[in-house]
């Protein structure tokens, strides 16, 4: 399962680290084990539709991998500029789940220009690399990942930013 392991990128290259994640997990859990986004004491909600932006593509399946076992809908891009275009054309999303460090423009970049145009939106941040910029954004963020994400802190953010939607 995704939650048995914790993997510790090398600073210098930590795109390699989470290829590594991705090549040792132990696969999807079978359907009849999928997760639910539900509490036992609820009734199961619709999935939630949930935005993921990461520019390192092995970063972006292992993130689908995790969301598809936890049986929420993502809707993955590699950029910021697509996931603008998918804020105005695709349907609503629950949440949106975003990379920090990425070429044309930061996470927290991204996460100012969306909340000021989608104010409900529940914008989470992830990071490798945790520094004063980020600390001292002006976005207030739902929540802030570790990279490497596991599935647990993933499920949990989740459920919290939709359950207050």
């Amino acid at each position: 399962m995704w939650n048995q392991f914790r993997f510790h990128p090398d600073p210098n290259n930590k795109a390699s680290a989470f290829a590594a994640a991705k090549a040792i997990r132990m696969g999807p859990l079978p359907s009849t084990e999928k997760l639910s986004i539900h509490r036992a004491d609820e009734a199961p909600r619709e999935i939630p539709r949930v935005l993921v932006v990461d520019d390192d593509r092995d970063m972006r399946e292992l993130l689908e991998d995790m969301l598809d076992s936890l049986n929420i809908s993502a809707h993955v891009v590699a950029s910021a500029e697509e996931a603008l275009k998918a804020l105005e054309h695709a349907q609503p999303f629950d949440i949106m789940i975003t990379d920090h460090q990425m070429p044309e423009m930061l996470g927290t970049e991204l996460a100012l220009s969306v909340t000021a145009r989608y104010p409900t939106l529940p914008v989470v941040l992830m990071t490798a690399y945790r520094d004063d910029a980020v600390t001292r954004s002006e976005v207030t963020f739902f929540r802030m990942l570790d990279k490497p994400v596991s599935v647990c802190d993933l499920s949990e953010t989740i459920y919290a930013a939709y359950k207050r939607a």
